[in-house]
């Protein structure tokens, strides 16, 4: 025989309710781990002491706990591994308390029957993320920004700026961008957040694809994984298919753009063409719609 609870706490995973599972589970309790930052140290050359480097965290976790209010022993086996097959791909978690935030997660800890007499005993299951080691903003927050074709006569007149607050309480967040509707499309491209010191990311010259390619965006972005993902998309005008194109010149500079979460960011943008021939070297700025995306992180 078993029991239908209904409980303040709810979890859901990939759009699914633990508590949807089965009438006789009853989540009882959410527990978050508590934040934990671990740091690089340095030892001193024949000494004691270290020097402290950089800080960084591994994970961000959550144990769910809950009982299935089942007599029938095999029933209540049954419940379990039904909840283990919901949890065991991970995927996108949220919790009620937490509205507007997600965790992008594993499952580390599974739950078993560990007493089959014992049909009340608490049971637990842990969830935990690595490559955005926080709760993620489940709608990013996104500015567009217009920029424009005038005359520049060095490459920091080139520049505008936008501002764009992110909420959350982590460290910081990366910066997502995309660059359209260009009349020319330009062979430079550089961003920075002002706002810290982490410095330029730009992307120089070898934009252009072959004669039936049409370029209709530059993409900066980041994979599932948190892989950053920069290419050129791009439009075959005979074989009427789209392509995403890698080879978009080199890189220099920093290999990300941070944001500051929790406060207002200043962010340079310029896009254009880089005119050697002239001296001294100018640049041509050329107008663009510049969408610039991030999403908010807690801890």
């Amino acid at each position: 025989m078993s029991e239908h609870y209904v409980s303040r706490y709810e979890a859901t995973l990939n759009g699914i309710s633990m508590a949807s599972i089965d009438p006789a589970v009853a989540v009882l309790d959410v527990q978050y781990e508590k934040p934990k930052y671990k740091r690089n140290l340095f030892q001193l050359a024949n000494r004691n002491g270290a020097r402290p480097g950089t800080r960084y965290k591994d994970r961000a976790a959550v144990t769910i706990l809950f009982e299935i209010h089942e007599q029938n022993i095999f029933k209540r086996q049954n419940i379990c591994q039904d909840i283990i097959a919901w949890a065991k791909d991970g995927g996108d978690l949220r919790i009620n308390d937490r509205p507007g935030q997600k965790l992008i997660c594993v499952c580390d800890d599974f739950p078993s029957v560990e007493s089959v007499r014992n049909w009340t005993n608490e049971m637990t299951i842990t969830f935990a993320a690595y490559e955005c080691p926080y709760w993620q903003e489940v709608t990013p927050t996104v500015i567009e920004c217009e920029y424009s074709s005038r005359s520049a006569t060095t490459l920091e007149d080139a520049f505008e700026e936008y501002s764009m607050t992110i909420p959350g309480n982590a460290p910081y967040t990366l910066l997502e961008m995309k660059i359209d509707n260009f009349t020319n499309i330009g062979a430079y491209v550089g961003v920075q957040n002002v706002s810290r010191d982490d410095g330029l990311f730009e992307q120089r010259g070898a934009i252009y694809g072959g004669t039936n390619r049409r370029q209709d965006a530059i993409i900066l972005e980041y994979d599932e994984n948190m892989i950053m993902q920069y290419y050129i998309y791009e439009y075959d005008t005979v074989q009427e298919v789209y392509y995403k194109r890698d080879e978009q010149g080199w890189l220099v500079g920093v290999d990300e753009v941070r944001l500051n979460c929790g406060k207002t960011n200043t962010i340079k943008f310029r896009h254009g063409q880089l005119n050697t021939s002239a001296d001294p070297v100018t640049f041509t700025p050329r107008a663009c719609t510049v969408t610039f995306t991030a999403r908010g992180l807690w801890e």
